[in-house]
């Protein structure tokens, strides 16, 4: 790979780290998720706000899930290249921490890098992921062959956050049609949204308040199955 298109890679991913809140804008008809007709709306100028950049601007027809036919799929060997521009671009902090990454924009040669990659951290808000996959694996498993079933349970379930949200940590992003501006603020108990946007919150905003409900719906879901919502 040639030098500046390792860096420009490196780059893109380290910026990415900040754009957890940049999810397709067009979905909050599908979903419900307030917060992404919020950004629309600011991206529009109509609300006040930060601009999301470019890249971060695509409608959801445009995203690909280009490994799903490729059971067969192995990881490629770590590119030097990218890899060294990774641990160049950390700089001074490069010993806190560890990088993975496969670029699959090419499904026939895909490109993986990695930093300090058999270090060993504490999962942490990675095991919200998890969370996310026993969610739509219950679905999945409820709806093997209606897709759009799992899609209305997602959507059409309201949740209400009860003591369930115990300690709450980070902030999440409050918006209803009309209102003038989005409120950061923590989850309490007694605020309600469907089951996306608090799936929402916990992958965008790492809510551990919105994980401990989901984590509560999941139980909800397993237990009552195809009567849930009871």
């Amino acid at each position: 790979m040639s030098g500046w298109r390792s860096r420009l890679l490196a780059g893109l991913i380290l910026a990415s780290a900040g754009s957890a809140h940049a999810y397709p804008l067009d979905g909050a008809s599908d979903t419900g998720i307030q917060r992404l007709e919020a950004a629309r709306l600011t991206q529009a100028g109509e609300l006040p706000g930060r601009r999301l950049p470019i890249g971060a601007l695509w409608q959801t027809s445009q995203v690909r899930l280009r490994l799903a036919d490729r059971t067969d799929f192995t990881r490629p060997p770590a590119d030097p290249a990218v890899s060294r521009s990774l641990r160049q671009m950390l700089g001074a902090e490069a010993s806190r921490y560890g990088i993975a990454v496969l670029d699959v924009s090419d499904p026939e040669d895909p490109l993986y890098a990695e930093h300090r990659g058999d270090a060993v951290f504490n999962p942490g808000s990675v095991g919200k992921l998890i969370v996310a996959l026993g969610v739509f694996q219950a679905l999945a498993d409820l709806y093997p062959d209606d897709v759009d079933a799992r899609r209305r349970v997602l959507s059409e379930t309201t949740v209400v956050a009860d003591d369930f949200i115990l300690a709450p940590s980070h902030e999440v992003p409050f918006w209803s049609p009309g209102s003038a501006r989005v409120v950061r603020r923590k989850i309490r108990v007694g605020d309600e949204a469907n089951l996306w946007s608090f799936l929402d919150w916990t992958l965008s905003a790492s809510s551990n308040s919105a994980a401990s409900t989901v984590i509560q719906q999941l139980l909800l879901l397993r237990h009552f199955g195809l009567h849930y919502p009871a």
